[in-house]
């Protein structure tokens, strides 16, 4: 949740009006800082520790028995 304070009283087409003010911000931003954003982002999901820890575990082991 957010902590943002949002009017209550707005009317649906109120809402809907920020709504696609916000969205044409959103466009106008990405459209004018794609190529900085595209290089943080990335630089961001190549800092992040990778999940595929478990891949470097060797799981041949054959001396358990399968309980199956």
């Amino acid at each position: 949740m957010s902590n943002l304070p949002i009017p209550k009283h707005w009317s649906p087409h109120q809402v809907l009006a920020v709504l696609d003010f916000l969205e044409e911000v959103h466009r106008a931003i990405w459209e004018a800082y794609q190529e900085p954003l595209l290089d943080i982002l990335v630089t961001q999901k190549n800092d992040e520790p990778s999940d595929d820890t478990t891949l470097d575990q060797d799981f041949t082991d054959d001396t358990d028995d399968i309980p199956f």
